[in-house]
């Protein structure tokens, strides 16, 4: 019974779905992403500890120029924040790194149906 309703709510969706695909409608999407890591050693000779955060973000717009063809733009940045902190044999160490993205990318999407 479970595996009918189901299959059956399947068939229904699927042909009440319509895509707004004419020319001249538009599509907006976007993400984000955020990301922790952290790593720690510990050893006769040295001990370290690396921690490193990363965020990210993406935009992207599509309108449709004819019907069924999409044209869009997106943009991309990103930002990795790390912490290394460290004891060797000879001294401590300390290096906090900081890195950019950004990122700018075009597509072109045909739909059929």
């Amino acid at each position: 019974m479970k595996k009918l309703f189901l299959t059956a709510s399947f068939i229904v969706t699927a042909f009440l779905t319509n895509a707004q695909t004419n020319k001249g409608q538009g599509i907006w999407t976007g993400s984000v992403s955020l990301g922790y890591s952290s790593q720690k050693n510990k050893s006769g000779f040295s001990d370290f500890s690396n921690q490193s955060s990363a965020y990210g973000l993406n935009v992207t717009r599509g309108a449709f120029f004819k019907d069924n063809w999409l044209l869009g733009v997106g943009l991309t940045t990103g930002l990795v924040v790390s912490n290394f902190r460290g004891t060797g044999i000879d001294r401590p160490e300390y290096v906090k790194s900081t890195q950019y993205g950004l990122g700018l990318n075009g597509f072109v999407r045909r739909y059929w149906g």
